[in-house]
């Protein structure tokens, strides 16, 4: 017995060995048979406290030679084609001059047609592999913007898709699944070898639509309003087309800034709607949270300095610091190191090392659906985009005779301009509408704001008495049969 007892030691031993030898030969985060969260788990388990953090800001997060990471910029845009990519170490993200240009986001609302957003999308994502760096990084993408268009003066209403939860989720979901590579249904497209195409980012999470207040006011309303309104597109987005990312907002929602909400980004977002991306704060958003709300959490008798206003923002899920556009000097890469080792009080938890951990784990799952961190020439989106135009020779300047928009591209931009108008009046008679010069007659009213479930209260006594007058009248009146 003693002599067998030896002798499975001893294969134990030596499997254990081999299975030592195995692993250091081949570290899982680039083990493709690994799934890729495993994979980003393992890889930021290698990492100092500091180079964590160097990895959430948004522009640049810098190379670890070490563990084999490249730069990355994770600020780019593609909101009616490919504008801007995040190529420099800080600042904002770089202009691109020859690219294609689609029809802007209101345009396609006016469309009514997904299909024609999915081909869109794809065309983009298309060129996006053929411009960003090796083919394979920064594709991260700031669009689309999926805020309301509540009110003509709001100075992004080009950006939306329209007024209504139901169109814009219908529209905007299509623009996900063809920016990312997938059907559109949301499924992952064969042809694409189990990689994500490019990665978008819903925005602005949430209620973000006042101009003169955008950064630091308080969007308040009841919890009704903000499920089935304002973030009811959020949420189909969410179930139809699975995003790879969310931005969070710059204003406050009663009274709590979006950037550090436990409630909207947690709660709502991820354990409600069902979202399993990363959060990207809006460009500063983290920096708003003392400079403009002067936050001071419940409980707290003082606001938020510079950096507990980055622990209070991770730990409600916030993972990525944009920190380029109205910045201070602090951000998530020189304040989170110091912000773990505080003992600071969120509304999680104690802010701590584990907190950074969560964060990078979601965004390298990110980067590592992309492909960066495998076989990348023999990845069919790369495959693909270097046949139709040769690696490293696309550079962002003239000189590459805008290489990129080629006829098929111009012909789609065209044909969704055609498909796009709107009749803003029906002189020639194209429409058969006739309003009849006297007498009753119907009107169709579309939307949420048909039935709407509440009224404004009257603020202004002469208001009141003024409704209350012509109220009588209307009493006074037949009824109509």
């Amino acid at each position: 017995m003693k002599t067998r007892s030896v002798f499975v030691a001893t294969v134990l031993g030596l499997t254990f060995a081999l299975s030592a030898t195995a692993v250091a030969a081949t570290p899982i985060y680039q083990d493709p048979s690994y799934s890729f969260s495993e994979r980003a788990a393992d890889l930021v388990s290698r990492m100092t406290l500091a180079e964590k953090a160097s990895q959430t800001v948004s522009s640049q997060a810098p190379a670890i030679p070490r563990l084999g990471i490249p730069a990355y910029g994770w600020w780019n845009e593609a909101l009616h084609g490919v504008s801007r990519l995040q190529t420099n170490p800080s600042g904002n993200a770089t202009i691109l001059t020859n690219t294609t240009s689609y029809p802007i986001d209101l345009s396609l609302g006016s469309s009514w047609d997904p299909g024609l957003m999915y081909r869109e999308a794809s065309a983009i994502s298309d060129e996006a592999r053929e411009v960003v760096p090796d083919n394979v990084r920064d594709l991260d993408f700031y669009s689309p913007t999926i805020n309301l268009g509540r009110d003509p003066r709001w100075g992004r209403n080009d950006e939306t898709f329209s007024e209504d939860p139901f169109l814009t989720a219908a529209i905007a979901s299509q623009f996900v699944n063809g920016m990312e590579g997938k059907d559109q249904e949301g499924n992952l497209l064969p042809e694409g070898g189990g990689y994500l195409k490019a990665i978008t980012t819903l925005k602005h999470f949430a209620a973000n639509n006042s101009e003169i207040n955008r950064r630091t006011g308080s969007s308040d309303m009841d919890e009704r309003t903000l499920r089935e309104y304002y973030t009811a597109q959020f949420r189909r987005i969410v179930e139809q087309a699975h995003p790879g990312s969310i931005m969070s907002s710059y204003n406050s929602i009663n009274g709590t800034p979006t950037a550090a909400s436990v409630d909207l980004i947690d709660t709502l977002a991820r354990e409600t709607f069902g979202f399993d991306g990363y959060f990207t704060s809006d460009c500063d958003a983290i920096f708003e949270i003392v400079a403009g709300h002067h936050w001071q959490p419940p409980g707290w008798t003082r606001p938020l300095n510079n950096t507990e206003r980055h622990a209070f923002a991770m730990a409600a899920g916030e993972d990525l610091d944009c920190n380029a556009g109205f910045r201070d000097g602090f951000n998530y890469l020189n304040s989170v190191p110091e912000a773990a080792g505080q003992a600071i009080q969120t509304q999680t938890d104690t802010f701590n090392e584990g907190d950074v951990d969560t964060s990078l784990q979601r965004l390298f799952t990110a980067r590592m659906k992309l492909g960066e961190f495998d076989d990348v020439a023999a990845e069919p989106w790369v495959k693909a985009a270097r046949d139709r135009v040769p690696q490293g020779t696309w550079t962002n300047s003239n000189d590459n005779n805008a290489v990129t928009e080629t006829p098929a591209r111009l012909a789609l931009a065209r044909e969704t301009g055609d498909k796009t108008q709107v009749l803003l009046k029906n002189d020639s008679g194209l429409l058969p509408l006739h309003v009849p010069s006297s007498g009753p007659f119907k009107v169709a009213v579309m939307g949420y704001f048909a039935n709407p479930s509440f009224r404004p209260r009257c603020t202004s006594a002469a208001t009141r008495a003024t409704r209350g007058a012509r109220a009588s009248r209307r009493r006074s009146r037949p009824t109509p049969a």
